[in-house]
């Protein structure tokens, strides 16, 4: 079974639909909804600016993988399960 680090190294890498590295929070809702999830954006919101630890309107990596982490982990990560399938 996957780690939640691996789960979440094939989300970035499903939702980095321009493949430069680092996901803006159109790139997350738009995947997120083509892949059929059910989320709420003000949360969603909420974290992306949470998680944007250098301000850049876009996260890293490193920044993405927080949320293996909680508070985020209980309530996001089952969100990206959806790109593991």
């Amino acid at each position: 079974m996957a780690t939640p680090e691996e789960k979440l190294n094939v989300a970035f890498t499903k939702l980095d639909t321009n493949k430069n590295d680092k996901l803006t929070l159109d790139e997350i809702k738009s995947s997120l909804t083509k892949h059929g999830a059910t989320f709420d954006a003000a949360q969603v919101d909420a974290a992306f600016k949470a998680l944007d630890k250098d301000g850049d309107g876009a996260l890293n990596k490193a920044e993405f993988a927080a949320l293996k982490d909680e508070p985020y982990r209980s309530q996001f990560l089952p969100l990206f399960e959806v790109l593991n399938k």
